[in-house]
């Protein structure tokens, strides 16, 4: 574990922000895999399946475009 924090002591901001937000992605997909295989109505389903993904994909969506303007403006002119 402490290597593990040596390694993120080291690592650009940026990048750990484009790991975390692809962790994140990857959750969400095994989320949705799993619930998936659980659910058997439609009812049901948009309330476990389509809600946690609506604001799931809104985050991803507005961190990414603030990683993007955020790794604009720490690049060197």
């Amino acid at each position: 574990m402490q290597r593990l924090y040596q390694v993120a002591a080291r690592t650009p901001a940026p990048e750990l922000f484009f790991k975390a937000w692809v962790a994140t992605a990857v959750a969400l997909a095994a989320y949705i895999t799993t619930v998936s295989a659980m659910v058997s109505d439609i009812s049901t389903a948009l309330w476990m399946i389509g809600a946690p993904i609506a604001f799931a994909k809104a985050a991803l969506v507005v961190s990414g475009l603030g990683f993007l303007i955020w790794f604009v403006a720490l690049r060197r002119t």
